[in-house]
């Protein structure tokens, strides 16, 4: 069963290429991807990743 990952990001850009990253690992799922807090929090609720990588520096776009 491989380990899955939600990335959580606002720039579409950079959540493109940490999937195309990520995805190169074998045994390694991106499940999903969120662009802000709240659909983070639904995504994981959904999804139930085994990972959430969320953006380091996302208050502003946390919970709007």
């Amino acid at each position: 069963m491989p380990f899955r990952i939600l990335i959580v990001d606002d720039d579409v850009t950079i959540r493109r290429l940490l999937r195309r990253i990520l995805e190169e690992r074998p045994g390694w799922e991106v499940c999903g991807e969120a662009a802000n807090g709240n659909d983070a929090i639904a995504q994981t609720e959904q999804l139930a990743p085994d990972l959430v990588l969320p953006q380091l520096e996302m208050e502003r776009a946390f919970l709007r």
